[in-house]
């Protein structure tokens, strides 16, 4: 399986997990960030999610699907 299929594989598990779930798998991720650039990324990006949910910036399933399948069909 090549890399963006995986990617996108492990997306559509993320989608399915649990609160519970969700929360551990953030704890594992925090925990493996050493690099302060990238925690910085990371963080200035999760507050840009935020304030898109706020402003209503947000997509349908559906139409992040078909996003994410272009964006796959793209790097082919």
């Amino acid at each position: 399986m090549d890399l963006a299929s995986r990617k996108y594989h492990l997306m559509e598990r993320v989608m399915l997990l649990s609160e519970k779930e969700l929360d551990k798998m953030e704890a594992l991720l925090n925990k493996e960030i050493f690099d302060p650039e990238v925690e910085k990324a990371m963080t200035e990006r999760a507050l840009q999610s935020e304030k898109d949910i706020k402003e209503g910036k947000v997509y349908t399933i559906e139409e992040a699907d078909s996003r994410l399948n272009q964006k796959l069909n793209s790097w082919k």
